[in-house]
């Protein structure tokens, strides 16, 4: 019998039974936010929807939520209205919010609900990475989080599997950032040892006055920002003037044989996840990645899952369940070493298991030698 799952199975019972109601966490519906689907589910989009129906709806009423107006008639389609839920949950979203529709999520945030925004910044396909024309700084900025449009390479990472035409084989991958470094005093990542982010933008921190900004997960010393837009110079006609400058898209080699070029000398970590709140007012979690609890990396890394699990049980009914789910987290994760001592323990597994035999031998010749005297 697995302890902990039961321990967690049993206190979750007890609240639900204990409830009135189930709380209601409503998941975005539109702007071609990726569906919430059951682990068994399929559907044409089964490779980006998210497997999670199941267990939330353990402990939640699990709500499609709309945000459009009333008289659209994707909306009508869409499901709930938003001021029936205590969460929203926003994922992979790949259309802008117009300016009634951000306005509508901060002022349900400024009542006193949460919000978690998983969102990407940079499309992924066919090798190359492109920006994606979407900007969320109408939603965002209120708290002074802004989604990077770049990649994180980080020495602390996953391993992708290769299919080869004879055999299948894995390699380390820089840009499936493996985090390890949490906040230990937030109780959403207390217990976490490891989470996997496929392809995750930094995140950029502006201060605003009555905002609290908490780091939840960063990256660690050892890692590389690789920017999807640079500053250029402009085609012009004219070639005797100085050039104008222009921010221009850059695609981002996906390619898992290149050379990354991680320096190995420390540089600050840099922010992954984060929760802001301003004083009076509900929290948002902000991670700049949804497809780390879209269908592949929800099956293939556990942790993810609780993470999210984490952060909507802690907004949603407290802290209660948390410390009892994160006792099932089994990855220990080894900790990153500089090059010299890799080098040092490299040498030391060559060099000095021949030594070691050369002195046991010399040992035991010498013992040998004493027998033989004593005889």
């Amino acid at each position: 019998m697995n302890l902990p799952d039961f321990e967690y199975q049993l206190t979750s019972a007890i609240k639900k039974v204990s409830a009135e109601s189930l709380p209601k966490i409503g998941f975005l519906s539109t702007h071609g936010a990726k569906k919430i689907a059951r682990s068994r589910q399929f559907s044409s989009k089964i490779k980006d929807d998210l497997p999670l129906r199941e267990i939330f709806e353990k402990n939640y009423e699990v709500r499609e939520v709309s945000i459009l107006p009333d008289d659209d008639d994707e909306s009508k389609q869409s499901g709930s209205d938003l001021d029936e839920v205590e969460t929203l949950v926003v994922v992979g979203v790949n259309e802008e919010f117009s300016e009634e529709e951000a306005t509508k999520i901060r002022e349900f945030v400024a009542s006193g609900k949460n919000a978690i925004f998983l969102l990407d910044q940079v499309d992924v396909f066919s090798g190359f990475s492109q920006n994606l024309a979407v900007d969320f700084g109408n939603l965002l900025d209120e708290w002074g989080v802004e989604i990077s449009p770049s990649l994180m390479a980080d020495a602390s990472n996953s391993s992708m599997v290769l299919r080869g035409q004879i055999f299948d084989f894995s390699l380390p991958y820089p840009f499936w950032v493996k985090v390890v470094n949490f906040s230990e005093k937030n109780p959403i990542t207390a217990g976490l040892e490891s989470i996997t982010l496929p392809w995750a933008s930094p995140l950029k921190i502006t201060e605003k006055d009555g905002v609290e900004v908490e780091i939840l997960a960063e990256t660690t010393q050892f890692s590389r920002e690789f920017r999807g837009k640079e500053m250029r110079p402009k085609k012009q006609e004219d070639d005797e003037s100085e050039p104008e400058m222009e921010l221009v898209d850059v695609p981002i080699s996906l390619d898992p044989q290149q050379d990354f070029g991680i320096s190995h000398e420390r540089k600050p970590a840099i922010p992954l996840a984060v929760v802001a709140e301003r004083e009076g007012e509900g929290k948002i979690l902000v991670v700049g990645n949804s497809r780390f609890v879209q269908r592949q990396a929800a099956m293939q890394f556990p942790e993810n899952v609780i993470f999210l699990s984490n952060a909507i049980d802690s907004f949603t009914i407290g802290d209660d369940l948390i410390s009892i789910r994160s006792k099932s987290v089994s990855d220990r994760s080894l900790a990153l070493i500089s090059d010299g001592s890799k080098a040092a323990i490299r040498w030391g597994m060559t060099l000095g298991t021949p030594i070691l035999v050369v002195i046991f031998g010399f040992l035991r010749r010498a013992g040998r030698r004493r027998r033989r005297r004593g005889f």
